[in-house]
């Protein structure tokens, strides 16, 4: 009897070391799937990394070829207001020299017109 429940117990261990030999295999398995589409998964993010590493590199000399263009841009547009601001200045003397000019203009016209009077009057 004792060799009969001894042998039943050897069994039901068996059994029972069996199917959790089955559930870690089953485990392992389901465990291995996931390391395999971790795997590709984080090979697919050092890919997009890379993907925005270079696009980020990109960004950043277009920033900087735009910075440059700017800065010229900006140096431009002092050149051509410095410019303005010399024209405008040059228009102020022409305005002053033609107001000058017109009034001489016209007391030589007065002058002239006295003179033809009193030419006129001698004759």
């Amino acid at each position: 009897f004792f060799c009969n429940v001894s042998h039943f117990q050897t069994e039901r261990a068996q059994q029972r070391a069996e199917a959790s030999k089955k559930q870690l295999e089953a485990d392992l398995s389901a465990l291995s799937k996931r390391e395999s589409s971790l795997s590709d998964d984080l090979s697919s993010m050092e890919s997009k990394h890379l993907g925005l590493v270079s696009e980020v590199a990109s960004l950043e000399e277009r920033q900087r070829m735009l910075q440059r263009e700017c800065s010229s841009s900006e140096r431009l547009l002092e050149a051509r207001n410095e410019e303005r601001q010399r024209i405008r200045e040059n228009l102020e003397t022409t305005r002053v020299q033609l107001s000058t000019a017109s009034s001489e203009l016209h007391a030589a016209k007065s002058t002239l017109q006295e003179v033809e009077n009193e030419l006129s009057i001698v004759q």
